[in-house]
This record gives structure tokens, C-alpha cells and sequence, in this order.
């Protein structure tokens, strides 16, 4: 079960190329730094992390970092593999896991990921509470099995 926050997001509108259904597509201030809203899988539900409050987040860079230590990559390349790997440690909301490298939002209708999003100027604040990201099976793994889940998706997600 995951917990729930409370949060100020930025609503725009986005309607579905394929089917024509509506859905409202939120985003964080360009303000809130160390704050983020994943996706999960399918691209229909939001999560939100705080990158300083999340210990799992920590891990997971530590980890990394070793795992990169004989590689020259970039660090674009770095965050790139980050947000690939990262929602192996997550637990899933609503039954679909979370996929930090996500972007693109899907129709809660059809699944289409092909939406025209409407932005509004100045950007409509609305109150939303949505799932926050838990680790509570994460937590239950010790460190051989948490590097040995991350190499495994990084095997499968990541080209070196």
C-alpha cells in the first residue's frame, strides 16, 4: 500500500489523439527542486518522490557509482541508467511498477500515448493527492540481493 501526499501541481488537460477522451496531465514547479512525479509502466498514474527524503534513492546512486567506477560514462549517461533502474526499488501503484524513465502520459481510456497536452498561461494550480513512492519490499532485501536486482535490470534496460 502506498502512502498518499498531498501536493500543488500544475494541471494542463490532455486529450487523446485516438480515442478523443480528456485526462488531467499535472506537472511540478520548475521551482521544487530535488521533487519529481513518475510514471508508472503504462503511463496512467503518477507518483511522487522526494529525492532527499528517499533512502532507497541513495542506494541505488551508490551502488551505480560502483558498478560505473571502470566506466568513462557521462554524466547524462549516469542519470540516463539512473532513472532506468531506479523503479526496481519501488513497489507498484495500483498493481503496475513505476518506471522513472517514463515520460510520456497515456489515455486513461485506450492506453494511447499519443495525447495533444493543453498548457495553460499562466499554469492552473490545483491540489491533487497522489500515491508517494514506497520501498517496502525493497527494504526487506539485503545488500547482495539489492545490487544483484539492480544488475539484473540494468542487464535487461540498459545498453553499456
Amino acid at each position: 500500500m502506498n502512502a498518499k501526499k498531498e501536493l500543488t501541481v500544475e494541471l494542463a488537460e490532455g486529450i487523446c489523439k485516438t480515442c478523443g477522451d480528456k485526462r488531467e496531465v499535472y506537472y511540478l514547479s520548475d521551482f521544487l527542486y530535488g521533487e519529481k512525479l513518475l510514471r508508472t509502466e503504462d503511463g496512467k498514474h503518477y507518483v511522487y518522490l522526494n529525492c532527499f527524503d528517499d533512502t532507497a534513492f541513495d542506494e541505488i546512486e551508490l551502488i551505480l557509482k560502483s558498478i560505473f567506477a571502470n566506466k568513462n560514462l557521462s554524466q547524462e549517461k549516469e542519470i540516463e541508467y539512473f532513472n532506468k533502474i531506479f523503479g526496481i526499488s519501488c513497489d507498484s501503484v495500483n498493481g503496475v511498477k513505476i518506471d522513472g524513465s517514463k515520460t510520456k502520459i497515456a489515455c486513461l481510456s485506450c492506453g494511447s500515448e499519443q495525447l495533444t497536452i493543453n498548457e495553460k498561461f499562466p499554469p492552473e494550480m490545483v491540489q491533487r493527492i497522489l500515491p508517494e513512492v514506497t520501498h517496502n519490499l525493497w527494504d526487506q532485501m539485503d545488500k547482495q540481493m539489492k545490487k544483484q536486482a539492480i544488475l539484473s535490470e540494468f542487464k535487461k534496460r540498459c545498453i553499456v
